[in-house]
């Protein structure tokens, strides 16, 4: 890859995960680093250029969110989520790397007094991330065989989340996820560079 690419591919990344706002400072430059040391570039070289990209993208992102309302559509997500975890539905957001790893590892959080689970993986976060809304995944701690029990784990969900003031499309289906159209303004609250 030439100089600029590299830099410009880079820049992309660092901006997705401040946009995400899920690691810090020194968690965004690492993952970075390693990710382009893993397709043949220099970590010494990298390290600086990503640090700088880095503290680029943070100081545009507080920039920006000096102007957002005070109650963004991801505040509200977080609100629905507290909300499900409170009624007994484990509900983890930016959880695991893909939906297959979700719904195996989301078990591993349950507790004996919960009966379902939703959550949304890192892939769905930079989705939302890009303006393309959210999709969140759910099911059954107790793996019923009855798709009814599923179906109204879904319904509970859409509803915590309608009641937090977001919209869902869904079709009521345990075959389909529930999407969340949203604008996705998650606050930058680490401390800065």
């Amino acid at each position: 890859m030439t100089e600029s690419t590299v830099r410009d591919e880079l820049q992309q990344y660092v901006q997705m995960q401040v946009d995400i706002a899920e690691d810090d400072f020194e968690s965004i430059v690492a993952e970075a680093v390693d990710m382009f040391a893993d397709d043949g570039e220099d970590p010494d070289q990298l390290q600086p250029v990503a640090a700088e990209l880095t503290a680029a993208a943070i100081s545009r992102r507080l920039a920006e969110q000096a102007d957002w309302p005070a109650h963004t559509d991801s505040d509200r997500l977080t609100a629905a989520f507290a909300d499900l975890t409170a009624a007994g539905i484990v509900a983890r957001e930016n959880f695991s790397c893909c939906q297959g790893c979700g719904h195996g590892e989301i078990l591993d959080e349950a507790t004996g007094d919960d009966r379902g689970y939703a959550f949304y993986h890192s892939q769905d976060a930079e989705s939302a991330a890009s303006g393309q809304g959210l999709y969140l995944a759910y099911g059954l701690v107790n793996h019923s065989e009855d798709p009814a029990d599923t179906e109204r784990i879904g319904h509970e969900i859409a509803e915590a989340v309608r009641r937090n003031g977001l919209q869902v499309t869904w079709d009521g289906s345990v075959k389909t996820r529930i999407h969340v159209p949203l604008t996705w303004q998650r606050r930058w609250t680490a401390p800065a560079p």
